[in-house]
């Protein structure tokens, strides 16, 4: 069995762990710290990716956060290495279902790339995308898209994350 055949069966699992998700509801002030990380094995490289926000929400609706980001990649013949620190707003979209609410936002980002022993410091620009399905009151599970742009990166990162509600 492969690692994406793993992936999917956990992938499956959390899904029905998660289907008695209790009700749940953003408000105003509501204060957010949310992790997200990832870990590839290909044939040439290994690359890890670990990305953490704290987050308040201004409205019902609007949320601006503090980002970190970090990948980290090594392969046979090219090393590097991006570390993003900035902020987000994301807009949420509250629907019929109070478990699963998406959103989308964007923000900038301060970026240190260093690649191959060359480094390199640039402004970048992201968009995202995602749903949180809350599993309780208080703990969601994102399942987001990200574009990271600037003059030397780009980056299209999915990944699932994790979020806790501060109280």
């Amino acid at each position: 069995m492969t690692l994406n055949k793993y992936s999917a069966l956990f992938c499956t699992a959390l899904l029905a762990a998660s289907s008695t998700a209790g009700a749940a509801g953003i408000e105003k002030g509501d204060k957010t710290l949310s992790i997200f990380g990832s870990l590839t094995f290909a044939n040439d490289s290994d690359t890890l990716l670990l990305s953490g926000a704290f987050g308040q929400f201004m409205t019902d609706v609007l949320e601006l956060q503090g980002q970190v980001m970090m990948i980290s990649s090594d392969s046979d013949s090219y090393d590097y290495s991006v570390t993003g620190v900035g902020v987000n707003a994301n807009y949420y979209l509250p629907g019929n279902n109070p478990d699963l609410v998406p959103y989308f936002g964007g923000g900038g980002q301060l970026i240190f790339v260093d690649a191959g022993g060359d480094s390199d410091t640039e402004l970048g620009l992201n968009a995202q995308a995602g749903i949180k399905q809350f599993l309780n009151e208080s703990t969601t599970i994102n399942y987001q898209g990200m574009f990271i742009t600037s003059d030397s990166y780009d980056a299209t990162i999915l990944s699932i994350g994790l979020t806790i509600f501060l109280e």
